[in-house]
């Protein structure tokens, strides 16, 4: 009986996780990647234009290291998030994608 149980519970977990193809986790890797870089972009380009205490530039031009650091520091959290939340999705779509293929037994 317990050996029953434990492969059921082995073939719900191989299920589960063969739900989400390569290609779904890519997507979903691709798609925190531009959710990232887009924003980053947006970020930096706005504070580059707003110009606090003339950090970003000056009269001697446009401080490289300072723009560099602002984008790296939104840049590096908003992608480990994105693609976290994009996995997430990706895997809840999959599941329920699965769920609703499946016959129903009668």
């Amino acid at each position: 009986m317990k050996e029953l149980k434990q492969s059921k519970r082995e073939a719900l977990h191989r299920n589960i996780l063969g739900a989400v193809s390569f290609r779904d986790w890519v997507a979903g890797l691709l798609a925190g990647f531009g959710f990232a870089l887009v924003l980053t972009l947006i970020v930096t380009l706005w504070d580059w234009l707003e110009n606090p205490s003339q950090i970003f530039h000056g009269a001697g031009g446009t401080h490289w290291g300072v723009v560099a650091e602002t984008a790296l520091s939104w840049f590096l959290p908003t992608l480990f998030y994105a693609v976290l939340v994009a996995w997430c999705g990706t895997f809840l779509v999959s599941i329920t994608r699965k769920t609703l293929q499946k016959p129903h037994k009668d």
